[in-house]
């Protein structure tokens, strides 16, 4: 197994505290513990135990599958990034990085290439510009109704992948490359799902949500009104809003989305219904579910500014910007 905190090959020293997490150096454990490690030692899944990274099916390259059966909510990985765009490299990156690092596509790329092709948000927001590039993660494949989905842990300063719904053993663990918000952020919505990989990633898909036409038409009706719900909030139309919301908590159901997207959606609910006095008993009840399912997605005995900014919104609904400002 890979150092926790370098990569590197020759991997025997242990964590003390969770047994799984190894290192080549009681200096590369010492910086792990620093840099994540301490908030989610235990918490999270370990290269070896309950994950592995392996060659995938077809022309996919390399993936990573569950070595244990995961729950929904289950921390399958807590990675730190290595390198991030127009930020501060690692002080003296061990070369064992930097293999990692360039094993990464494209092949023979620059740190800015693979950065590029790579990179993930460095924020619990969609619309972040902070990217990081995280080694592991790198190597979880794209779908269009993954199993799992990544969250930047800001406190922690780790990306965590999370998984979706329960996850077999022997499963490929996917993820969604696509922008999560709305159809609008595929350029400006002139890109389908398959040309938007295609010209970013180069591959064409072929998850079951691109041959079943069905499949594929609630994705659509998905993006398509997460892109309209606060759009009708802002015309005033809130009756139309709230119900778009509902639809797309169905929408969730079906497609067995992360507890993230129902908080995401959920407060968005209630910020529609905290803006009418008729509808404030409303949004109590949304803020409460936004709550409930972003405590759920997080774990216990973990918290962020997302988690604290509910519970008081939960407490004093009057707290937001937006109360009985519709009135």
């Amino acid at each position: 197994m890979s150092c926790g905190w370098c990569y590197g090959s020759e991997a025997r020293l242990a964590c003390g505290k969770c047994k799984k997490r190894v290192f080549c150096s009681r200096a590369c454990q010492v910086q792990d513990w620093k840099r994540g490690h301490k908030q989610w030692c235990g918490r999270s899944g370990e290269a070896g135990f309950e994950f592995e990274v392996r060659e995938a099916l077809g022309s996919k390259g390399l993936g990573v599958f569950a070595l244990v059966d995961m729950k929904r909510g289950f921390k399958i990985m807590a990675e730190r990034p290595v390198a991030t765009r127009h930020g501060k490299e690692e002080k003296e990156e061990p070369a064992a990085t930097r293999a990692a690092v360039d094993a990464l596509l494209p092949v023979g790329g620059s740190r800015e290439d693979k950065i590029a092709l790579n990179g993930m948000s460095l924020d619990a927001e969609v619309h972040s510009t902070g990217t990081g590039l995280f080694v592991r993660m790198s190597r979880v494949n794209h779908d269009c109704v993954p199993n799992a989905l990544h969250h930047y842990h800001a406190p922690s300063g780790v990306k965590l992948l999370v998984a979706c719904r329960d996850i077999s053993a022997g499963e490929e663990v996917t993820m969604s490359y696509l922008p999560t918000e709305s159809q609008d952020a595929l350029l400006g919505g002139s890109l389908t799902r398959a040309q938007f990989l295609a010209l970013k990633w180069r591959f064409v898909c072929g998850c079951r949500a691109c041959s079943d036409p069905k499949l594929n038409a609630k994705i659509e009706e998905l993006r398509e009104r997460d892109a309209r719900i606060l759009k009708l909030g802002q015309r005033g139309d809130f009756a139309q809003a709230l119900r778009c919301g509902e639809a797309i908590l169905r929408l969730y159901d079906d497609l067995q989305e992360s507890h993230k997207l129902y908080a995401k959606t959920y407060y968005e609910m209630f910020q529609l219904a905290v803006a009418r006095r008729k509808t404030l008993a409303k949004a109590k009840g949304y803020i409460k579910l936004a709550h409930d399912n972003y405590l759920h997605f997080l774990g216990d005995a973990v918290t962020d500014e997302t988690l604290e900014m509910y519970a008081l919104l939960v407490k004093s609904p009057a707290a937001h910007r937006a109360y009985l400002a519709a009135d």
